[in-house]
């Protein structure tokens, strides 16, 4: 029953995931006050009937509060043997304390890997060479400005053998509607990829945007999606707007806000799309056209139109382009972004690997970025490793790439249905994702 588990833990990106979210609890979820307290509260609940119930079969109401003493105990020194676990079980050097602070906790919060920090300043313990992120989150009105130790981005990995205490800085600034633009169009869907229509909007300032009650429309009159309460876009971030979100999930995962379902859709023949804010100033709009300059995505459904530049002029034909990645990259970098130097420079110069439709029946193509000549091998494995199908082993230039699996071993025999695993090496760099093969 753990096996697909055991294996997904052999892979390295995983393995800290899994290490990390389990300390994230251990620091939160499961701390003895707040155990303790759920614990407490149940005694209370249950008291008077607990007793009438032991009194009916002859025994001592002492014994159960001796049983709820054992919980108390359990959930006071849990968290301690937990982190002994892990570090035996992945063979970690010794936890340590992180200390995460705010100038002030009006202007801003931190979110560390998947918690957001409930107070400050906020302790929990990770472990050394398992690297954590920490994202500073100002809320409408500020701005981030600064790490304590003089780094300025704002979403950033740390190890804790080397930072054990750091502090987000925050200032006053006011957000300007205007920031929110209109950066990528999915207007219509190929069978393959049947997202349905979205809009990706992008705050191209330093400043969280506070979007509650902004209303987006087509050309239609009658068509109004309004924003739902306490939707926010994070500085540099991103917030897709989908007409069918349950298809969108199907072919993206976004961290992103995901808005919807907007209930009307995009023409395809061009439309007018507007946003305005929720004093209904009109904030940002595009009249897109299926004729140049416009990019042609009929001819190419698989794609999205998105602007080649965040801070062009997005009601010019001129400045948009095709996506370079099937599907597009909703609630991310453009792809003309993910291909500059300028993106690339501070992060892994590796493969962006996406495979689609996934779950699959037929074939799914598998589409990569090289960022640098390299050997490149693109292989299907089994869970327990053991490859089954050798879809690339060749020398790749610079440049996107794709390929397909049909769902056949090397043998060309159709292989039974279940999960395998999709790797891809380049130069020193290893990715490893799951494909749903459904037979």
């Amino acid at each position: 029953s753990t096996f697909l588990f055991r294996n997904l833990l052999k892979n390295e990106e995983f393995r800290h995931k899994f290490i990390n979210t389990f300390c994230d609890h251990l620091n939160t979820s499961f701390q003895p006050a707040r155990v303790t307290a759920f614990i407490d509260s149940f005694q209370n609940l249950y008291a008077k009937e607990i007793i009438r119930h032991r009194q009916s079969l002859n025994m001592p109401s002492a014994t159960w509060n001796s049983d709820i003493q054992v919980l108390r105990d359990f959930a006071k020194y849990r968290p301690t043997y937990q982190f002994i676990h892990l570090m035996g079980q992945f063979n970690l050097m010794r936890n340590k304390s992180l200390t995460l602070d705010v100038s002030d906790p009006s202007m801003g919060n931190i979110r560390i890997n998947s918690q957001l920090c409930s107070s400050y300043p906020w302790k929990g313990n990770y472990f050394p060479l398992v690297p954590v992120t920490v994202t500073a989150l100002p809320k409408p009105g500020y701005k981030f400005i600064g790490w304590s130790d003089g780094n300025t981005a704002i979403s950033r990995k740390i190890d804790v053998n080397e930072i054990t205490s750091l502090t987000a800085q925050f200032a006053s600034s006011s957000f300007d509607p205007q920031s929110i633009v209109i950066n990528e169009i999915k207007y219509i869907s190929s069978i393959e990829i049947n997202t349905e229509d979205w809009v990706e909007l992008h705050n191209t300032s330093e400043i969280t945007g506070d979007l509650s009650n902004w209303n987006f429309k087509d050309n239609g009159i009658d068509n109004v999606y309004v924003i739902p309460e306490n939707t926010f876009i994070q500085p540099k971030s991103y917030l897709v707007l989908s007409r069918d979100t349950l298809n969108f999930k199907s072919f993206h995962n976004i961290s992103s806000p995901l808005s919807g379902n907007l209930d009307f859709g995009f023409s395809s023949a061009g439309d007018l799309l507007r946003l305005y804010s929720a004093t209904n100033e009109l904030v940002d709009y595009v009249k897109y056209e299926v004729f140049l300059p416009w990019p042609d995505l009929l001819a190419n459904p698989d794609h999205s139109i998105e602007l080649s530049d965040p801070l062009s002029d997005n009601t010019l034909g001129e400045n948009w382009k095709l996506s370079s990645l099937s599907g597009g990259t909703p609630g991310a970098p453009n792809s003309s972004l993910i291909n500059s130097d300028d993106f690339m420079k501070g992060t892994e110069r590796s493969a962006l690997v996406k495979n689609y439709p996934n779950p699959f029946r037929t074939y799914t193509t598998i589409e990569y970025y090289v960022s640098e000549r390299s050997p490149v091998s693109v292989k299907i494995l089994n869970l327990s490793g053991q490859a089954i199908r050798t879809l690339q082993n060749l020398e790749h230039s610079p440049g996107y790439y794709t390929c397909i699996w049909d769902g056949r071993n090397e043998k060309g025999d159709l292989v039974v249905g279940g999960v395998y695993l999709l790797q891809i090496k380049m130069n020193n760099y290893q990715q490893t994702s799951r494909i749903i093969y459904l037979h």
